[in-house]
């Protein structure tokens, strides 16, 4: 995880970059994101807050995820990290 602070013309923006940890993972994957919800209310209020990252989500041909997605997904079914 990384973070990075960037004063622009009317306010400051931080970037947090995160790559997650896999499903496999369990006890791992929510210390991870607990961490990654600390670092975020650690930042100022008034700050834009972007987070990129991989969360390594899987999102399938649900339905409810079509509108999203599209017919055409690489997996047949979302896994627990694409529904966080």
């Amino acid at each position: 995880m990384s973070y990075l602070r960037v004063r622009g013309r009317h306010r400051k923006i931080s970037f947090i970059n995160f790559h997650a940890h896999t499903e496999e993972k369990d006890d791992i994957k929510n210390e991870f994101y607990d961490q990654l919800e600390e670092e975020y209310n650690k930042i100022p209020k008034y700050d834009t807050k972007i987070i990129l990252g991989d969360a390594n989500a899987k999102i399938g041909k649900e339905e409810e995820y079509r509108p999203t997605i599209g017919k055409f997904s690489k997996h047949e079914i979302t896994n627990n990290n694409g529904k966080e």
